[in-house]
């Protein structure tokens, strides 16, 4: 949680930036086509750039995350 005394406000894409550079996460530009899987887990993301593993994906996608769940046959709750 955070709290702002000065201005009781965060700018969300200026707050996830920050988080972002205070993790050391690499950020990468590019368009995800698949979560890749083995043994009934999710393992990376397959993109325009080739594929990405991961310990961890985090799916944000909005409006395309029902078609990155499709294929495991997953439904994002509404």
């Amino acid at each position: 949680a955070l709290f702002f005394i000065d201005e009781g406000f965060a700018n969300p894409a200026v707050l996830a930036r920050r988080l972002i550079a205070a993790s050391g996460a690499e950020v990468v530009e590019t368009t995800v086509s698949e979560l890749t899987t083995a043994e009934n887990r999710i393992t990376g993301i397959l993109t325009d750039a080739g594929p990405i593993r991961a310990d961890r994906v985090v799916l944000a996608g909005g409006v395309g995350s029902p078609a990155l769940l499709a294929p495991l046959g997953l439904v994002p709750s509404a």
